[in-house]
């Protein structure tokens, strides 16, 4: 906190802790309307860092709101070790339901199910002791196939057939899906020793929910301590106008890429402090 104050102090920030935004409008041409719970602000230029997990989203099952079970998103996981002892059903084979499980199999849980639609594409944090993300610079810089089948043959080479471990069949097109749908690939940090050694079950979609229990999509009933949604999130905007529409909004953090994350803003934010300085210098 100290390094942060000293930051701000060096550059003039004047920062606001604890203020809400409401919404970003257009006041004319040379600046923006900003509400907020502090009051209104107006600004040449607003960078939206918001990031894209924003909004949890939780499927519309059937039951789901007469069910008297303990469910949770994914944000709201907390504390791993506050699951010790306890059954869970964690809903979801993408990015967030793998790092839900990579957790879990560090903790002396009851028993997991790991409920998943679609075969995965997952990529292991580490094979042969080397760190799988240090390839991360050169696959952004080749075609979007190739990259599917690149993942398809590291996946295979580290876990070989997970179809033996109860997932579908997978369809292999992680950097396809990246690329078009933002989302991100998965990464086994845990989850697939958890589901070899037992602690972790493999089982088919959610397809309602009872008073005191869950259906899946085959007809198995199962009786969790606590349902942990792993669905994915949503983007919500404040600002009046999509991206790239106005100029003198900014956004950061929302295109996913091979890359790391921090690695990506980074290069956004050099590039919108360059551009904002051009700008100001005109």
């Amino acid at each position: 906190m100290r390094h942060l104050q000293t930051f701000a102090r060096e550059h003039t920030f004047d920062i606001r802790h604890g203020v809400t935004v409401s919404s970003v409008t257009r006041k004319d041409e040379s600046s923006f309307r900003i509400v907020s719970d502090a009051g209104e602000f107006y600004a040449a230029h607003v960078i939206m860092a918001v990031g894209r997990d924003t909004e949890k989203r939780l499927p519309r099952w059937d039951g789901l709101e007469d069910y008297g079970g303990d469910v949770r998103h994914a944000a709201d996981f907390g504390d791993a070790k506050t699951y010790a002892g306890r059954s869970i059903l964690v809903v979801g084979g993408g990015n967030s339901g793998f790092d839900v499980c990579n957790h879990l199999s560090g903790v002396k849980t009851g028993p997991v199910w790991f409920s998943v639609r679609r075969g995965p594409s997952v990529l292991p944090k580490r094979l042969f002791r080397f760190a799988v993300h240090r390839l991360s610079p050169a696959m952004q810089t080749l075609p979007v196939p190739l990259v599917d089948r690149v993942i398809a043959a590291t996946q295979y080479l580290a876990f070989g057939n997970l179809v033996r471990l109860g997932f579908p069949r997978s369809i292999h097109d992680a950097a396809t899906r990246l690329v078009t749908d933002k989302i991100a690939i998965p990464v086994d940090d845990g989850t697939i020793a958890a589901i070899r050694r037992g602690q972790i079950s493999v089982v088919a979609g959610v397809r309602s929910f009872e008073p005191d229990a869950v259906i899946l999509e085959d007809g198995s009933r199962l009786v969790p301590d606590m349902v942990i949604v792993a669905t994915g999130y949503g983007t919500r905007s404040l600002a009046d106008a999509p991206v790239g529409s106005n100029p003198g909004l900014w956004h950061i953090g929302l295109t996913p890429s091979f890359t790391s994350y921090f690695h990506k803003t980074y290069r956004e934010a050099t590039d919108i402090a360059q551009a904002v300085s051009a700008s100001l210098r005109r």
